[in-house]
């Protein structure tokens, strides 16, 4: 996996899109149904991957709130050649049923946006793999990266996008731009 340039946004808010190459690091992991999701399911279809942890009250609602307007904008392409994943990085917390609940106040359509965990080794090797940094505080909060990862149809490393909380609409010109439509 190699690093390219950065392509800077029209503001920090809106995110810095790092264009990255090669394969895509592979995890299997347990989404909200305590069922095996592994990228090589999701083949076929663009991922967007994001990094969170349930009980958080700051970031990672700014996150999923942004994938929540995606999954709007593209609800014709969910499932066909489009899917979500949240990925915890607090599996001791977020087991399956505490996702699922998670999933369902959020109004996320857990058809084709996968809410991931599993056992603490395979989350965190999963994590450095993508070079996601987080850590966790005595208090039980974790500091951590707002990032999105973008994945090909054929398990492509295309884009880390970081810093992205206050607006969906670079990430949906991304999408557009990948998925082809005008």
């Amino acid at each position: 996996m190699k690093e390219e340039k950065s392509v800077p946004p029209e503001s920090p808010s809106q995110g810095t899109f790092i264009k990255r190459e090669g394969k895509a690091p592979d995890f299997t992991l347990i989404n909200q149904d305590g069922k095996r999701v592994s990228l090589e399911d999701l083949r076929g279809k663009v991922v967007v991957m994001t990094y969170i942890y349930a009980s958080c009250k700051y970031t990672c609602p700014l996150l999923e709130t942004r994938l929540l307007d995606l999954q709007e904008v593209f609800k014709e392409r969910l499932g066909k050649d489009l899917v979500f994943v949240s990925l915890s990085f607090d599996p001791e917390r977020d087991t399956p049923a505490a996702l699922r609940a998670h999933a369902r106040a959020l109004g996320a359509d857990t058809r084709n946006w996968f809410f991931l965990t599993g056992p603490k080794e395979e989350v965190e090797k999963t994590l450095k793999a993508y070079g996601f940094f987080y850590e966790k505080q005595e208090n039980g909060d974790f500091i951590h990266e707002n990032r999105f990862t973008i994945i090909g149809r054929n398990g492509e490393y295309l884009y880390d996008v970081r810093g992205v909380t206050t607006n969906s609409e670079p990430l949906k010109e991304k999408l557009k731009e990948i998925l082809k439509i005008s």
